[in-house]
């Protein structure tokens, strides 16, 4: 199993929000900062950064499909927000 991640579109929105969905969390809004952790073509968990103010947001949405439990992804979801918001100027 090869995990890559990249951000989600808005052409994701939907399936980000369905997976939320299954578990009770918050849907995720256009312009928030979610990750996609991949396997190949498979969406194998997600993460997001949710804006408080304009200088700080929230890391949380950590989400590992089930299946996919031990396989660091989490960690690697939990890494890219917080460098990718660092860059940005904006605190998490």
């Amino acid at each position: 199993m090869q995990i890559s991640l990249r951000i989600a579109t808005n052409a994701d929105l939907a399936i980000v929000n369905e997976r939320y969905a299954e578990i009770d969390f918050v849907p995720s809004l256009a312009g928030e900062l979610i990750v996609l952790a991949t396997d190949g073509d498979n969406i194998v968990g997600q993460g997001r950064v949710v804006t408080i103010d304009t200088e700080s947001g929230e890391l949380g949405g950590i989400y590992v499909f089930p299946g996919n439990e031990g396989l660091g992804i989490a960690r690697k979801a939990d890494e890219s927000p917080q460098k990718r918001s660092r860059h940005s100027g904006k605190m998490i």
